[in-house]
């Protein structure tokens, strides 16, 4: 992401750019306040909530209703969290579940030098989760999310399956707000992407 932490007002500037994106609406204010992108905000937290914002609007909410609605076209679906955070320090995002952090997981290429044992059963976990998925198109012991089944990787316990309902009480798990986002679709992956790639002025 590339959210404007060298602006002297962010919270204005995006703001601004918003409004010509967004058609006004109390679904927009709602996102908005629920970030807390509202006057008043210290720069500090508008960068941080305005981050969060960006991925959820290109990613996560994204991601969650294109699950939905494979599941209502009656295709099978494998939908998961990755709360598993980087174990390693260097060169970037240290203990960060961040953008493709899973990757340091899958290919197992690293499997030799995890830090602590958990991070390597998670490789192994997901590795096995992809390779039957490949050759059975379906991944070993993981249930369907049609079931009201997600799987998640999580920092403490590695991979588990949760419902629907007890992960959307996950400590950090945004749904409310991707509730939210959905309120104001199809207008959330161009404002995600012109908040998170600068693109179009966003940021001036």
């Amino acid at each position: 992401m590339n959210i404007a932490t060298d602006r002297p007002d962010p919270l204005t500037a995006l703001l601004t750019s918003v409004e010509k994106i967004v058609p006004a609406s109390p679904d927009r204010d709602a996102v908005l306040k629920a970030y807390s992108l509202v006057q008043g905000t210290p720069t500090a937290e508008v960068v941080d909530q305005a981050t969060l914002l960006s991925g959820d609007l290109i990613f996560q909410e994204t991601i969650r209703e294109t699950a939905r609605e494979l599941v209502k076209a009656g295709k099978p679906v494998f939908y998961y969290h990755f709360d598993f955070p980087n174990p390693f320090p260097q060169p970037f995002f240290g203990g960060v579940a961040h953008h493709f952090v899973d990757i340091l997981f899958l290919f197992q290429t690293l499997r030799d030098i995890y830090p602590n044992e958990l991070s390597s059963k998670v490789s192994a976990d997901m590795g096995r989760y992809w390779v039957t998925f490949a050759a059975k198109g379906e991944p070993d012991g993981w249930k369907d999310f049609k079931e009201g089944i997600v799987a998640v990787a999580d920092p403490e316990k590695g991979w588990v399956q949760r419902s629907v309902e007890e992960d959307r009480k996950a400590p950090g798990r945004r749904e409310d707000r991707w509730d939210l986002i959905q309120k104001i679709q199809p207008y959330g992956q161009t404002w995600g992407d012109q908040m998170a790639n600068r693109r179009d002025g966003f940021w001036k």
